[in-house]
């Protein structure tokens, strides 16, 4: 059924493309569980939406079924130098957004350089994403999100005018060389705990935060002290944390001690029952 239906709607997209008659798009959306099977209709979708000097493209191909892995996700043309000149003309992309596409680092970077307007760009579940630079002189990079990418090993982040910075995933090597005005962060995964232990690696801009969003898959049940740069502007602290019995939220007092200006604190925690204790205990009892 799930197969018809993604015939069903490939046909339903290739249909409406076909009526349209306008000369340029402010936002294409499209969203369903597709994959490589439909690289050739989803290739021409993306060519149909630069030729219309597309503004935000988004494209979502997450699975219906969550938990099942799809080793066939679709993957994101490369860019040939005729493109490449195209995006350059039209200077119309704002927003790039990608969820379960697999995209290279050098085709990200070649949008970011081709696109001078690009000012919002997420990516979420490629892996085909190794290694990324975003950095330009000219970039208006504004928001950037990455998101479970497990094959990602580094990013290197200059860029001037990056108000917001997302990461999720594993523990990666993450540079910050020129970012001025980043007031926003958020951190989860297993680089979360990471970036916890080693907040001092943030100092040279730690001062300018004013959002500071922190999900703690895992707690720890003893920990040693931990030291904080001064967060002098930061103003608003959200932490998501799963956690069980022993684990302790304690060690996130010193970052909120080193946030004399902090108006807003949100906590979220989730419970994480412990099943093998609870199985030990039981055959414990007589």
């Amino acid at each position: 059924m799930l197969a018809a239906e993604r015939d069903k709607y490939v046909d339903w997209v290739n249909l409406t493309l076909n009526a349209y008659q306008g000369s340029s798009l402010d936002e294409f959306r499209v969203r369903f569980d597709l994959d490589e099977n439909h690289t050739r209709d989803i290739d021409k979708w993306v060519y149909f939406a630069i030729e219309k000097k597309v503004k935000r493209p988004v494209m979502g191909f997450h699975k219906y079924l969550v938990a099942v892995h799809n080793e066939k996700v679709y993957s994101f043309p490369p860019l040939s130098d005729t493109f490449k000149r195209r995006l350059h003309y039209y200077r119309s992309l704002t927003a790039l957004e990608l969820n379960c596409v697999n995209i290279s680092g050098d085709v990200i970077e070649d949008f970011i350089a081709s696109c001078p307007s690009l000012r919002q760009l997420s990516v979420q579940g490629s892996d085909s994403i190794v290694d990324l630079e975003v950095s330009g002189e000219s970039l208006c990079l504004e928001f950037l999100k990455i998101v479970r990418c497990l094959k990602l090993k580094s990013i290197y982040i200059s860029a001037e005018n990056l108000l917001s910075f997302a990461y999720c995933g594993q523990v990666i090597n993450i540079s910050f060389a020129n970012v001025p005005n980043l007031v926003e962060l958020y951190f989860g995964g297993r680089y979360s705990q990471y970036i916890i232990r080693n907040f001092p690696q943030l100092s040279n801009f730690a001062f300018q935060l004013v959002i500071l969003k922190l999900l703690a898959s895992q707690l720890e049940e003893k920990m040693a002290p931990l030291e904080f740069p001064l967060l002098a502007h930061l103003k608003n602290f959200e932490l998501k944390a799963y956690g069980s019995q022993n684990e302790s939220l304690l060690f996130f007092a010193p970052l909120i001690e080193a946030a004399p200006s902090l108006g807003r604190f949100a906590l979220e925690f989730y419970w994480m029952r412990d099943p093998w204790k609870k199985r030990r205990k039981q055959k414990k009892r007589p």
